[in-house]
């Protein structure tokens, strides 16, 4: 069977230059049944939405519906461009949809009175999805539905999702089995592997640079390779900090919230410490767990670098196949080809501090906390309900951290202004997205990520499933497994300490990045332990500026 995407292109390749082209293209025509979209070009691209728009035009139902359809997609790389256009009004925008990043401060925003995002509750979320027997609310993710509510408006649904990616650590399975690696269940083993490979100063034959590499930067004894210059390390640091609070006391964080009273305590909370000691451990210049000249890389020289097997690990998206697949294929034709794969993130080793009776039971055995927790891990990865000689709330408490992934679906947050022109077209195209048609031909352009809707890839287009990358395939897998089921974390933009308040997770941080700031060495300065940023934000936040914060939100 042909992918359907090789039945749609076709049709793509016939559209202007202007829809295919920047945001300033002059729009020629302008009715109710011309749709146009706008789309944030970043790691996923725009081209599915080309896709899409096209595959739609040709639905019987649509062409019965409006006979006179048409549309055209254009884009940008600018993530601010939908938040300083959107108020305009129809003089200074003429989308009928934006997909952009996050959106829920734009709830708020007005336009003649209204909110600037259409209320999509009865128009989109209840409808039938085209051709099938759910609703567009029934089918998303449950995961994905309250972040698209509007809580100033009954809960209302305001937004959708144009994507359901994932950020865990990629690593070379081939390699990993070359150096006798194990994938970590814990920090505390993800850590002993950068060790174990900064132990091996470069001479294990299985790792090493080629001799003109050598020269340059030293012995291959790094594990990990990055570009500090997007900091997805900052993906990590909620993730580790989650697990070890649980979720409720997370989500608090953000609520403001300590023992059902808003306080400043907030910034004391153990786990951000503990997640930050982790990072620090590993982003520290000082250890040398780092390919030593990643401060150079743009994201694509780091992503080539892990392509091609310099640096076992590396964090980052599913969205790397879809940046990568055409250098992929030209180092395929040299006989570069290693599987990289997507783990699950490890769990920090600190919530033992939480599981006294896993601290009992390794004493009782004579091995360490952190083997008793990584085999109640493996375990519950096999599908154990409960661990013998671990207390059940201690087991539920590392089954909840083992399902904490960072999704960055609700980052990726698309609308219909409330004054489109086509609001009709736009809503019944949204409902086309959930079909089961759109999501196989959205995997098709974006190399196999997908959208926030109960669809199985592997089940309903199974030839093409065994054309995805590793990557994706795992990430897959945990999206669609009911046990260990997937936990995303709340986005914390959808807060109004956050949104209004202007609260963030670290702002001792400053503008450095986390892994730019925690990569220096402590002669090369300025440089801060995990601690050091842990207390700065304690004692930042003096009773004064939480006050002031709590007001600027409304609280």
């Amino acid at each position: 069977m042909k992918k359907l995407l090789a039945k749609a292109i076709a049709v793509v390749l016939g559209i202007s230059a202007c829809g295919a082209g920047l945001i300033g293209c002059t729009r020629t025509i302008d009715h109710d049944q011309f749709l146009e979209i706008y789309c944030l070009d970043v790691g996923y691209g725009y081209q599915w939405a080309e896709v899409l728009l096209e595959d739609f035009k040709q639905q019987d139902w649509v062409k019965e519906k409006y006979p006179n359809i048409d549309g055209k997609v254009r884009h940008n790389d600018q993530f601010t461009y939908v938040a300083e256009t959107i108020g305009a009004g129809p003089n200074g925008n003429s989308a009928d949809i934006m997909f952009t990043d996050t959106v829920y401060a734009l709830f708020s925003e007005k336009y003649n009175g209204v909110s600037v995002a259409e209320d999509l509750t009865q128009g989109v979320y209840k409808q039938t999805v085209p051709g099938e027997s759910r609703t567009y609310e029934d089918k998303m993710l449950d995961t994905y539905l309250s972040i698209n509510m509007d809580p100033d408006s009954d809960n209302a649904y305001r937004s959708v999702n144009w994507q359901a990616g994932m950020i865990s650590i990629l690593y070379n399975a081939d390699l990993f089995e070359l150096l006798g690696l194990k994938v970590p269940n814990t920090t505390d083993e993800l850590i002993q592997i950068a060790k174990d490979v900064k132990a091996m100063n470069g001479e294990n034959p299985n790792y090493q640079n080629p001799p003109n590499i050598e020269a340059q930067k030293g012995p291959r004894d790094y594990a990990f390779t990055s570009s500090p210059k997007v900091d997805y390390w900052r993906y990590v640091f909620p993730v580790w900090w989650a697990q070890y609070e649980g979720l409720t006391e997370y989500t608090n964080f953000f609520r403001g919230i300590v023992d059902n009273t808003m306080s400043r305590k907030i910034f004391e909370q153990q786990g951000r410490l503990e997640s930050l000691t982790v990072m620090d451990t590993l982003l520290s210049g000082d250890n040398g767990y780092f390919d030593p000249y990643r401060n150079n890389y743009e994201f694509m020289q780091a992503q080539t670098n892990f392509l091609t097997g310099d640096g076992l690990m590396m964090v980052c998206g599913d969205w790397f196949d879809r940046e990568m697949h055409i250098l992929d294929e030209g180092y395929k034709e040299q006989g570069i080809d290693y599987d990289l794969r997507m783990m699950r993130m490890p769990v920090i080793s600190a919530i033992v501090d939480k599981t006294p009776s896993i601290v009992a039971l390794a004493e009782k055995q004579g091995k360490t906390p952190d083997q008793i927790l990584s085999d109640v891990i493996a375990q519950i990865d096999a599908g154990a309900t409960s661990y013998e000689g671990v207390e059940q709330a201690d087991f539920n408490k590392v089954y909840e951290a083992r399902c904490m992934m960072y999704t960055i679906g609700p980052k990726h947050g698309g609308i219909i202004p409330s004054y489109a022109t086509a609001k009709d077209v736009a809503m019944d195209f949204l409902l086309y997205m959930a079909t089961d048609r759109a999501n196989q031909l959205y995997a098709e352009a974006t190399y196999g990520a997908s959208l926030p809707f109960e669809y199985n890839l592997q089940e309903k287009a199974p030839e093409y499933y065994e054309t995805i990358s590793s990557i994706q395939k795992d990430r897959i897998s945990y999206v669609n497994a009911s046990y260990p089921t997937l936990q995303p974390l709340p986005d914390e933009n959808t807060f109004p300490l956050v949104y209004y308040g202007g609260m963030s997770t670290l702002i001792s941080l400053g503008s450095y990045g986390y892994e730019t700031f925690m990569s220096r060495r402590s002669e090369g300065g300025p440089r801060a332990t995990g601690m050091d940023l842990y207390y700065d934000d304690i004692e930042y936040w003096t009773e004064a500026r939480w006050q002031s914060l709590r007001a600027n939100a409304g609280m």
